[in-house]
Parts: C-alpha cells; structure tokens; sequence
C-alpha cells in the first residue's frame, strides 16, 4: 500500500506540474486532448495484467485516437510549440501511469483501504509540494495586483478540491469496471468539457481541422468504451 501511495502520489504531482506547464505555452482543450489520451496506458495494461477483453471497436477506437492527433496538431494552422507537445506528452503519460496504480491498488487484496491510501498519496503530494516551493528558485516579478493573492489561494484550494474528488471517484470506479470502459469514458467527458472551457472563458480560437480532431477524438473514446 505503501509502494502505491508513492507511485499514486508521484504520478499525480508530476501529472499536475507537466499540465499546468503545457497549458502555459498551448491551447487548453489541445492540451486537455494529449491529457486525456492517458487512458491508453491503463487500458492496455489492464488487458494485459489481468486478461480483459480486447474488441475490434476497440483497436478501431485506437485507430481513430491517431488520426484525431493528426488533425489537431496538423494544417494550414496547425503550428506548435515544441515545448507545449513536451510538456503535453509527459503530463499525458504521467496521467497513464496514476491509471495504472489505479488499478493495480484496486485489484490488490488491500483494495478496501481506500481512504487510507488516498490519506497517505496525497500527504506525500503535499510533502513533495512544499519541497518544490522551499527549493525551486523564483523568477523575480512585478508587484502583483491588489487580490491577486486572495485569488491565488482561492484557485489552488479549488484546484486541490477537484483533484481529490476527482482521484477518489476514480480510484472506486477503477476496482469496479473494466479500464477498457472506465478510462475512456472519463477521458472523454474530461475533453468535451475543456473544449468549453477553453472557448468560454478563455476565448480561445480553435481552427476547424482542430475542432473535428477532437470530435474524432471523443468518438474513438465513445467507441472504445462500447459494451
């Protein structure tokens, strides 16, 4: 329990750290899109560690998760920082590799510690944050704007609310469906979403190509996920 306290608690800070950069240097919904195809990793593990069906819709879905990249990373307008991929690409695998322990946690005989696991996984989250703030030199900066600090804490106890309710319930689904229906279907209402937010509040402008490679992207979920 331990060992996966760690590796639960690694994963997710990296995961959390990699996101936030890629997301400073490219689009929201695009990184939101290479964010949630971390559900590769655990999907494919779980039908190789514990024999889970693998479907043809299912290798189709896979298909078309490479064809919607293309479209989103590709055209006319299709440019891209080299940094904001990076970034992107590591917080996806990281973000894989929480699904893994995910599972493996969930299918151990210690399964039912549940809480206590996730007590344990995110102190050493907390732990490693600290660190980082105590030892990561700071760039110098401006005199920040009057309640601008009031909404720093404000956003870091919100974002630290949604992470917890979010890796609790996935963490319980995880030990009750199949990766193959459980990660693709979270991933993908996980794109669906940043793609508003992206474009309501952060008025961002997403080409076509772009927009129907996150479309393709949601269907090769939705078909994955297929019973």
């Amino acid at each position: 329990t331990l060992l996966c306290a760690a590796a639960y608690a690694a994963g997710t800070i990296c995961s959390q750290l990699f996101f936030i950069k890629a997301v400073e240097c490219g689009s929201v919904a695009l990184s939101s899109l290479l964010y949630a195809y971390g559900f590769l990793l655990p999907t494919v593990y779980g039908t190789l560690a514990y024999h889970e069906t693998l479907r043809l819709a299912q290798v189709a879905g896979c298909v078309l998760i490479a064809g919607a990249l293309l479209l989103c990373l590709g055209g006319k307008k299709g440019k891209f920082s080299l940094r904001w991929l990076v970034f992107a690409l590591l917080a996806t695998v990281s973000s894989g590799g929480v699904g893994i322990v995910q599972k493996v946690f969930r299918c151990s005989p210690y399964r039912d510690a549940l809480d206590s696991f996730l007590i344990l996984a995110f102190a050493l989250v907390a732990l490693a944050s600290l660190l980082l703030w105590l030892t990561v030199p700071r760039k110098k900066s401006p005199a920040a704007p009057a309640g601008s600090r009031r909404k720093f804490f404000l956003a870091a106890l919100a974002l630290a609310g949604v992470v917890c309710a979010a890796n609790k319930l996935n963490l319980y689904l995880s030990g009750v469906f199949p990766s193959v229906v459980m990660f693709p279907c979270v991933n993908g209402g996980c794109i669906l979403l940043s793609l508003l937010v992206s474009r309501v509040f952060f008025h961002e402008v997403i080409t076509r190509r772009q927009l129907a490679g996150i479309f393709t992207g949601v269907a090769a979920i939705v078909l994955i996920s297929l019973p």
